[in-house]
């Protein structure tokens, strides 16, 4: 790969509901374009605000790809703003110095803004809003929540789509729920742009800054709040690499939680928060209510290589983890719909997420505890303690945790505290459908 020089977000134009962003990489010119297929509910002056942040969020994504020496800003800002953006940038392009074997060092770009101060003000949002955004992907904590909510507050939720038409998935899951449902999806060629760039500078993204985008394009929409199905195993490393924890989920976590509704309280509006109900849940005890029923279930997927025709490529440690956290909860019957073989079968693929040795894969997967206790549970039942995967598990793994598997057990299945309040009614939500273990 190449670095850029420079890197300036030079301007943002808003013409009515459709945005421009511009950027200069070196001596190229690029230009972000957004629109949503819903008008923004906001004034023109909180637009600008929001606008802005957006940009940001496109600003990262060009350094994660460049790395440059210099990133400018012509818009003022105060040096905390800088900060909150300037520490985003290094923890979500850590992951990409790491693959590359590039040092950290390089991500220390000087950054610039023109002047001090803010150029956009805060914002009041009104109080009796109601509406709330929910972000969906077709993942299984995000159909577990829709499952959550739509009961009660069907007619409150609008849907969230970052570029679903980039995704075959993802626009799979739009037209199941765009009739039913509030839908908003965006419309950019920021897949494009990025393409252009990867190809120039032979560079790829990493884990990016999707959830950034996620909470100031629902900003527009004036919602009472943002939803996501984020879960507590996001918060763990997955290796450390030059003195540093690498964690391919950080922009899912509770740290990037706190810091982005620290950053809009303090300088968008103090009357948005963006929360995961899941924050407290290993994903281990997410899909107990995801198979509850049938629903959503033909558009479910936790993998990243789908197309039209499969949901799991069955062959990457997501769909290793998803397969196995399924079992415990539905029959082998029912995942045949859905993978294309017994992976429980493939002891290789199962080995990065279940040795007590080597690194974490740079996936979005779950934690060991919760892959040990799966597969314990999984060896007391007799149709599944003879596949090739529980056997390794119970001759190599085992026999050296025997003491601490309730422990293991009950930590997966319960609340963890976590420093991040829901809202009142979001909490009982939650208590409501998992007490049998809270």
């Amino acid at each position: 790969m190449s670095n850029a020089s420079s890197l300036i977000f030079t301007q943002f134009t808003n013409d009515e509901n459709d945005y421009s962003f511009t950027y200069q990489i070196d001596d190229q010119q690029y230009t972000i374009t957004l629109s949503h297929n819903c008008p923004a509910t906001i004034s023109e002056a909180e637009r600008k605000t929001v606008l802005f942040n957006i940009g940001m969020c496109y600003l990262l994504d060009l350094a994660e790809l460049v790395v440059p020496q210099k990133i400018s800003i012509q818009f003022q800002l105060t040096d905390l703003q800088l900060e909150f953006w300037k520490v985003l940038y290094q923890e979500v392009a850590k992951e990409k110095m790491y693959i590359h074997k590039l040092d950290l060092f390089l991500l220390n770009a000087q950054w610039f803004s023109k002047g001090s101060g803010e150029a956009f003000p805060q914002f009041d949002l009104p109080s009796n809003r109601t509406k709330k955004a929910l972000c969906l992907t077709g993942g299984k904590e995000s159909l577990t929540l829709l499952k959550l909510m739509e009961t009660d507050y069907k007619h409150d939720l609008i849907l969230f789509f970052l570029n679903p038409e980039t995704s075959i998935h993802r626009q799979k899951v739009f037209d199941r729920v765009k009739n039913d449902f509030n839908t908003i999806r965006t419309i950019s060629n920021r897949p494009q742009i990025l393409n252009d760039i990867k190809a120039k500078y032979q560079t790829d993204l990493g884990s990016g800054v999707d959830m950034a985008h996620l909470v100031f394009n629902t900003l527009l929409f004036g919602c009472e709040f943002v939803l996501i199905g984020n879960e507590y195993s996001a918060n763990f490393p997955n290796l450390v690499y030059q003195g540093y924890p690498i964690n391919h989920q950080y922009i899912k976590s509770i740290y990037f939680a706190e810091k982005i509704n620290n950053y809009l309280h303090s300088f968008v509006s103090r009357q948005f928060s963006y929360f995961s109900l899941f924050f407290g849940l290993y994903e281990y005890r997410i899909a107990s209510q995801l198979f509850k029923n049938d629903k959503y279930l033909e558009v479910w997927t936790s993998c990243n290589q789908t197309t039209s025709e499969i949901n799991f490529c069955s062959n990457c440690h997501k769909c290793a983890f998803t397969y196995l956290v399924s079992s415990i909860y539905t029959s082998q019957i029912f995942l045949e719909k859905y993978f294309s073989r017994d992976l429980l079968e493939d002891v290789e693929l199962f080995r990065a997420l279940m040795d007590f040795t080597g690194e974490k894969p740079l996936d979005c997967v779950g934690e060991k505890i919760e892959v040990w206790v799966a597969m314990n549970n999984l060896s007391k039942r007799s149709d599944q303690k003879d596949k090739a995967v529980i056997k390794y598990f119970i001759e190599k793994i085992k026999p050296f945790i025997m003491s601490e598997l309730p422990k293991f057990e009950n930590e997966v299945n319960s609340l963890q505290k976590v420093p991040l309040k829901l809202p009142p009614e979001m909490d009982k939500l939650i208590f409501q459908a998992y007490s049998s273990s809270i």
